[in-house]
């Protein structure tokens, strides 16, 4: 009789190390799962900025179409429905929000504090396990992810009178003079970085030792931004009028200043791996009225 409650203590002990070890393993996986999601959610969130903020180098965040998209985004990558998480705060600290960086935030109800030096967008969100995983227990645990911006207090506000180029028919220059070799075009690609399929809303230009080699304005036209901006890293965008933009981005060096009227194929800054890169290029964008076009259509 020993003999038999001895072994039914032995299996009782190993089927709870079990449970436990499983219920560790379904908190571990929950917690990551939820944390990847809820970054790449705030990450798209904080891309939503108001243009005419922006123009003026400011960060405000447009907060109602940034609520759209982290809920958009996080619902797509988690494949939750808007019943299986709850949204425990959002906070957006931005020049219209904040009066000075750097800011302290304190989640309510957490142990979660940290310093923003930027303009930033933060999330706290809950759901439970079996929204993830199912047939298991639906314990409820809350993440928090934030995405701030850097802003770049190293650009150099200096307009170089150097021009290279000669403007083509309809008035623009190739944006890089040491090189026309493009690398990744306009259009849908899977993302070097995330490998998600998206539109790829510029053409990528570089060679082996283009790195620090001017890039100039590929057209006429007035400086509305020059900063680090997200995955862009340090950015440039110019205006043409008529809704036409250009925007020059992952740059080492800002050699120009929001205001400054440049013409074509003056040097506005050089190429550089700052942002979203995997290595040295120019990524340039050609815009109407917002919407970004195949910048090939142009030369």
């Amino acid at each position: 009789m020993a003999v038999i409650l001895r072994m039914v203590l032995i299996a009782f002990v190993a089927v709870t190390g079990m449970v436990m070890n499983q219920d560790l393993t379904t908190r571990a996986q929950t917690l990551h799962y939820l944390k990847e999601d809820l970054e790449i959610a705030v990450h798209d969130a904080a891309l939503e900025v108001d243009a005419s903020e922006f123009s003026n180098q400011r960060i405000v965040f447009d907060q109602a179409r940034a609520m759209t998209t982290l809920r958009t985004s996080f619902e797509a990558n988690s494949r939750l429905s808007s019943t299986e998480y709850e949204i425990v705060d959002v906070q957006f600290f931005d020049h219209s929000t904040v009066p000075a960086f750097p800011v302290t935030y304190t989640a309510a109800g957490t142990t979660f504090d940290d310093v923003f030096t930027g303009p930033t967008v933060v999330a706290l969100i809950k759901t439970s396990s079996n929204a993830y995983f199912t047939d298991n227990s639906a314990n409820s645990y809350t993440q928090v992810a934030s995405y701030s911006y850097r802003e770049n207090t190293r650009a150099a506000p200096i307009i170089p009178g150097e021009i290279i180029g000669t403007p083509n028919s309809q008035g623009f220059v190739w944006p890089v003079p040491y090189t026309t070799n493009v690398t990744s075009p306009f259009g849908y690609r899977t993302h070097p970085i995330t490998g998600d399929y998206t539109l790829h809303t510029g053409t990528d230009i570089t060679a082996a030792g283009a790195e620090n080699t001017p890039i100039v304005a590929a057209k006429s036209g007035t400086v509305i931004f020059t900063g680090a901006l997200g995955s862009y890293g340090n950015l440039v965008v110019i205006d043409h009028g008529s809704g036409i933009e250009t925007r020059y981005a992952h740059l080492n060096a800002i050699q120009t200043a929001v205001g400054a009227s440049v013409s074509a194929g003056q040097v506005i800054g050089l190429m550089g791996n700052t942002g979203g890169s995997t290595g040295a290029h120019l990524h340039f964008e050609i815009r109407y009225g917002g919407t970004p076009y195949d910048p090939m259509q142009f030369y």
